[in-house]
């Protein structure tokens, strides 16, 4: 059996890939193989970072798609073709400056977006869910006690929809900006 160990520029764009494939094949058919492929720079930290979030009952997905995002752009055009990527074909260049710091911006709000979508949602539930059972303690009544526990109760329905429909929406827009990291000219 042989070990391959494949990194670096070899696994600088999908052509690249493509030749890793096929070498792997090609000796796993005759010799037996395992293939070893070594992250870019970077990349293992935030797999460990990944981890200990996940561990610990964190949100993790913002990170992770990040990650996803970047290494699917990188390895479908290269490094350079992906920061290229990021600025519009035909733009004039005196507006380089404006747009390049832009778009690099973008590539931090995208997952900051996602978190703060999500953690706005959580909040409003929860802070809805307070109020109405806070109302029998701030009123000193247990005659107000049941219509607070249903519309409480009514409030954690809707957070669970709710729920569900930022599981929809946060996957939709993880799987769109893959896309348009893997192929920037779509």
């Amino acid at each position: 059996m042989k070990v391959l160990k494949f990194g670096g520029s070899s696994l600088a764009d999908a052509p690249r890939y493509m030749r890793v494939m096929e070498i792997s094949t090609a000796t796993h058919q005759t010799d037996g193989a395992a293939v070893v492929l070594s992250a870019p720079k970077g990349v293992t930290n935030a797999l460990s970072l990944l981890c200990e979030q996940a561990a610990a009952g964190e949100d993790f997905q913002p990170l992770f798609n990040k990650l996803n995002d970047t290494v699917t752009g990188i390895a479908n055009n290269g490094l350079f073709g992906y920061f290229k990527s990021l600025v519009p074909s035909g733009m004039p260049v005196w507006l380089l400056p404006i747009m390049i710091p832009i778009e690099i911006l973008t590539l931090f709000a995208k997952p900051f977006a996602l978190c703060i979508r999500l953690f706005a949602n959580m909040i409003a539930g929860h802070v809805a869910i307070l109020v109405f059972l806070g109302l029998i303690i701030m009123l000193q009544s247990y005659l107000v006690a049941p219509f607070s526990v249903v519309l409480a109760a009514a409030i954690y329905l809707l957070e669970i929809f709710i729920a569900f429909i930022q599981a929809f929406i946060f996957t939709l827009l993880s799987a769109l900006f893959i896309s348009m990291a893997a192929h920037p000219e779509h």
